[in-house]
């Protein structure tokens, strides 16, 4: 079977390891270049690995925004996250529920509780990995389908919660994928 690629939405730097030290400081000197620099201070900033470690977390914050503003989109449903959780004292499973029905919602699940994030999509679903202290977390993103109950969304709940054995067939019954949604936005 044909491996898909995962399709990138963003990711914090620390997941990208194809971009070098050396292309960083190339990127970072362009920069100094284009904002009028002289020449020994653009040295000095580029050389400097705090100077440089703090442009690219600026940058970074920039292209988060950036795919909150390209993933404004609503919803007809609430989307649920469901996770997977790496905590001190072992992994543990669990769902939240975005509050509004915006598509952005997926880029702020963590609420800051990661070090470093990656959301993407595979072949069939939106997902994100979160890497903190205590461990990793995995999250899937779907949405209610329009036609689920508040009786059967609450037998999701509780499924998830309880971790039962059928919860994830249960997702897969009273929610959808959210790729299709994020795909008309990207193109993909």
């Amino acid at each position: 079977m044909k491996k898909t690629k995962e399709r990138i939405i963003y990711q914090s730097e620390y997941f990208d390891d194809t971009t070098t030290e050396e292309e960083h400081k190339s990127d970072f000197r362009g920069y100094l270049e284009d904002n009028l620099f002289t020449a020994e201070e653009i040295e000095n900033k580029v050389n400097d690995a705090q100077v440089l470690y703090d442009w690219r977390s600026e940058q970074n914050t920039i292209w988060f925004n950036d795919e909150i503003l390209n993933l404004d989109k609503n919803l007809p449903t609430r989307i649920i996250c469901i996770a997977d959780l790496g905590l001190w004292n072992g992994r543990r499973r669990g769902y939240k529920e975005l509050r509004g029905y915006n598509l952005n919602g997926i880029l702020t699940a963590f609420g800051g509780s990661c070090d470093y994030i990656k959301f993407f999509a595979d072949r069939y679903d939106v997902r994100a990995t979160g890497i903190h202290h205590d461990g990793t977390n995995h999250i899937l993103f779907r949405a209610w389908k329009e036609s689920t109950t508040d009786a059967q969304q609450e037998r999701v709940r509780n499924a998830l919660y309880y971790d039962k054995d059928d919860a994830d067939i249960l997702v897969k019954k009273y929610t959808r994928s959210i790729r299709k949604d994020v795909a008309s936005v990207y193109g993909w």
